[in-house]
């Protein structure tokens, strides 16, 4: 039932780059630092897609509970605009 998730989910991309670069367009430190933190969080969330994917093709359910776990904590530090380690 999952599998086609990933898929789906890997084709919002150019949404998040065409966003996070068309609200935070200049160089000034604010906008940057926007910019580099929110880049993170979706390479982060689709890191944690990735292992998603991965766990479901194995049908290890316990892997796929940590990696959506973390798709959704990385999916919503990019919607609040900050980052964390």
């Amino acid at each position: 039932l999952v599998e086609g998730y990933p898929t789906q989910l890997r084709s919002y991309v150019p949404v998040f780059t065409a966003y996070t670069d068309s609200a935070f367009p200049t160089e000034i430190p604010t906008d940057k630092g926007l910019r580099v933190a929110l880049r993170y969080e979706v390479g982060r969330f689709f890191a944690s897609l990735e292992r998603f994917r991965q766990a479901a093709n194995r049908k290890s359910l316990d892997e796929a509970y940590v990696a959506y776990s973390d798709m959704s904590l990385h999916l919503d530090r990019y919607l609040r605009g900050r980052s964390e380690e």
